[in-house]
């Protein structure tokens, strides 16, 4: 359908995500209920958009949390991310980059640019084999601790309250492993994953 999905009220804004899409969807929804002198086929119209609004409304929800999640990171990693060549960039151009000393690198960086290519903040990369807890270390079998936020209380009496990045880290004994297994997280339920 062409046009917005759903609409945010500015009231609904200061709301926690999750909620202010529940009441979008609900405002939604009522704008396809049925009225006593409609035909069966509006009827049946305006069961397919409440199904559409629904499903919709599923898959947003999913996302979000995503979506929230990633900029809350990238709010919080701020500028800490390597500049490098994006995807799209030709292997022997990124061997350059990588071989190319840090005042080389601005060179590139505009050739990749007036070239059409694309230069990105890598995120994440410091999350490689040294960045590995030594506190935990012992027999426990090496995995991954997943990041997670932590609300940090600050101020004056502790009033407010900021959020924290605590990254991901590798538990377990220190000898580097050739392969750590890894986890698949699913987005949403786990009723609709498919195997």
């Amino acid at each position: 359908m062409p046009g917005y999905f759903l609409d945010i009220q500015p009231e609904e804004q200061q709301l926690p995500v999750q909620q202010a899409v529940e009441l979008a969807m609900a405002r939604r929804l009522t704008a396809f209920d049925d009225l006593p002198d409609e035909s069966e086929s509006i009827r049946a119209l305006n069961a397919h958009r409440r199904n559409e609004v629904i499903d919709g409304g599923d898959i947003l929800k999913q996302a979000l949390s995503l979506m929230v999640n990633a900029m809350f990171y990238l709010e919080s990693a701020g500028h800490d991310g390597k500049l490098g060549p994006g995807r799209d960039v030709p292997p022997e151009l990124t061997a350059r980059w990588g071989n190319a000393l840090p005042r080389q690198r601005e060179k590139l960086k505009s050739k990749l640019l007036s070239s059409g290519y694309s230069a990105v903040y890598l995120m994440g990369t410091e999350y490689g084999e040294g960045n590995r807890s030594a506190k935990h270390a012992g027999s426990k079998r090496a995995h991954w601790r997943r990041g997670h936020w932590r609300r940090q209380h600050h101020g004056e009496g502790n009033t407010l309250v900021k959020r924290i990045w605590v990254k991901p880290q590798m538990i377990g004994d220190n000898r580097l492993h050739d392969e750590v297994p890894g986890h698949v997280y699913i987005v949403g339920s786990t009723g609709d994953a498919k195997h």
